[in-house]
């Protein structure tokens, strides 16, 4: 399985019924993220423009499984067939 995707943060809470504007988020840049998924795990660092890649192997799909990422004890847990542009709350941003 390999998974590529970006952890950016939003520098303000947004409203549910506004759309993220895209000059207000930041990439996670440098950030060192630990994830998790059906009893694997690693870590490793974002790139500059918070880009990051977890490549595991597993004899099942882990498509439709349960990902967990933490990033300064901030975490996130997404269906691993869904990550791709993940925009965290700015919580995420001041760490």
């Amino acid at each position: 399985m390999l998974i590529h995707f970006q952890l950016l943060c939003r520098d303000a809470e947004e409203s549910s019924h506004s759309a993220f504007d895209s000059s207000r988020m930041s990439a996670l840049s440098g950030r060192v993220v630990s994830w998790s998924i059906k009893g694997q795990s690693g870590t490793f660092n974002l790139d500059e423009d918070g880009f990051g890649q977890i490549r595991t192997t597993s004899p099942t799909s882990h498509k439709y499984q349960r990902l967990k990422i933490v990033a300064d004890n901030e975490a996130l847990y997404i269906k691993a067939g869904e990550i791709g542009r993940v925009v965290a709350p700015p919580s995420w941003c001041s760490n």
